[in-house]
């Protein structure tokens, strides 16, 4: 155990003694709890940023349709992050959080309809967006490796939903890498042109 992952080790240590830090949480979410509780441990700043959005992204759906549903937040959502106590301060629509989750305006109609998948699309496409705001133009980095990694993730859990979805996910996918291919292939020309005219010049 001393070579898994810091909350592992805590969540495995808490089920030897029996002991459950949230007792209100199910198994999984205690464990993704724990997971946030030791985020700060992972250095790079990219992927403690990106669990950051998808645990507001998760706590604020989760509220949309408990409220929807009538259903009290206690024990439904995990307790952290700047969406977790905003939700449970706020009874307002948007929980007050439009000005920090500009695209809670966009889901709450969605909660107030019966259409699960229409749902889940409006959430796997808020997703990427933030993954390609964050990164920009920057295609050269492990950053860039990761977020090809979680839209990979997506594209295949679409593929088993949807196959209509999962194609379309994955043509955006693709498109991404040829821009990013024809950026360097275009930025290699350039440098290469800079650099015989140098050697010239000397």
């Amino acid at each position: 155990s001393e070579r898994l992952l810091p909350f592992l080790q805590e969540h495995l240590a808490n089920r030897a003694a029996r002991l459950h830090p949230y007792p209100e949480l199910i198994e999984i979410d205690e464990l993704t709890t724990l997971f946030y509780e030791h985020l700060g441990d992972i250095r790079d700043l990219f992927v403690r940023e990106y669990y950051q959005s998808e645990l507001s992204l998760r706590n604020i759906a989760v509220a949309l349709e408990l409220r929807e549903n009538a259903e009290p937040f206690k024990g439904k959502l995990i307790p952290m992050g700047e969406a977790y106590e905003q939700i449970t301060r706020e009874t307002s629509e948007d929980f007050g959080l439009s000005d920090s989750f500009p695209y809670i305006r966009r889901l709450i109609p969605l909660f107030r309809e019966p259409d699960l998948t229409a749902r889940e699309e409006l959430i796997e496409d808020i997703r990427w967006e933030w993954l390609d705001e964050r990164l920009g133009s920057d295609m050269f980095s492990s950053d860039f490796v990761f977020s090809y990694a979680v839209k990979l993730q997506s594209v295949e859990r679409w593929d088993t939903l949807s196959v209509e979805k999962g194609d379309e996910l994955f043509s955006e996918l693709l498109n991404t890498v040829r821009r990013s291919v024809r950026f360097a292939i275009e930025f290699s020309k350039i440098e290469g042109t800079e650099t015989a005219e140098r050697k010239s010049n000397e």
